[in-house]
C-alpha cells in the first residue's frame, strides 16, 4: 500500500506563501504606495528644494518662497582670533534659485578681536535651508578694545547640514575662510517649514 506524498502539500504552501510575499511588495502595499498615488512633499513640510537632498525625493517649492532664520549663533575664526554672536536672516528662493541676507551681531571675540562688538552683513547663496554647499560673503565695521573701529570683511564657503529638533529645522553650517580667517560655523532655525524627513 501507497503512502500519500506530503510534497503536494509543502509545495502549495510554499507558492501561497510566495504569492502574498510577491503581493505585499507591489505597488498596492501601504509600505510602497504607487508613485502615481503618492502625494508628493510640499513647501510646508519641507523648507526648500535643497532640504530634501539626502533626504528623499527632490522638491519642487512655491515660484517664490520666503524662509525667515532665527536663533541663528555663529562664530568667525583666523588667525588674529575669533568673533562670535548671534544673527537672524531670510532666504528667498525664486525659480530654483536661493539668496540669503544675514544681519550678524558680534557680540564677542578673542586674541586681537578681543572684546569686539559689531554689526555684520552678510549675503549669501546656496543651502541655507537645507544640505549642501553655500557661500557667504560678509562685511561690516568692528569695535575692539583700545583700537579705532575697523573694517570686517570675509568671503566663507562650506556645506550645510539639515536636522529636526522637536519638530523645528536645524541648519548647521561650517565653513572654511577665503582671506583672514580659517573658519566659521554657524547655526540657526528655518520658519515656515516642518521637518517632513
Amino acid at each position: 500500500m501507497r503512502q500519500p506524498s506530503t510534497q503536494a502539500p509543502v509545495a502549495l504552501a510554499t507558492l501561497v506563501f510566495v504569492a502574498m510575499t510577491a503581493a505585499a511588495c507591489g505597488h498596492s502595499s501601504p509600505a510602497a504606495p504607487d508613485a502615481a498615488t503618492a502625494r508628493p512633499d510640499t513647501a510646508a513640510t519641507r523648507p526648500s528644494a535643497t532640504a530634501a537632498a539626502g533626504h528623499g525625493s527632490g522638491v519642487t517649492p512655491a515660484a517664490d518662497a520666503r524662509f525667515p532664520l532665527s536663533a541663528g549663533t555663529f562664530t568667525i575664526s583666523g588667525r588674529r582670533g575669533a568673533l562670535s554672536g548671534i544673527y537672524t536672516g531670510e532666504t528667498t528662493e525664486s525659480n530654483g534659485v536661493a539668496m540669503t541676507t544675514l544681519r550678524l551681531e558680534v557680540q564677542s571675540g578673542t586674541g586681537n578681536l578681543s572684546g569686539a562688538t559689531g554689526v555684520l552683513n552678510g549675503t549669501g547663496s546656496g543651502a541655507f535651508t537645507g544640505e549642501g554647499a553655500f557661500s557667504l560673503a560678509v562685511s561690516g565695521t568692528l569695535a575692539t578694545i583700545g583700537k579705532k573701529n575697523g573694517k570686517f570683511s570675509e568671503s566663507l564657503k562650506g556645506w550645510s547640514n539639515i536636522s529636526c529638533d522637536g519638530g523645528r529645522v536645524i541648519i548647521s553650517l561650517h565653513a572654511d575662510g577665503h582671506g583672514t580667517a580659517s573658519g566659521a560655523d554657524l547655526r540657526h532655525e528655518v520658519a515656515n517649514a516642518g521637518c517632513g524627513f
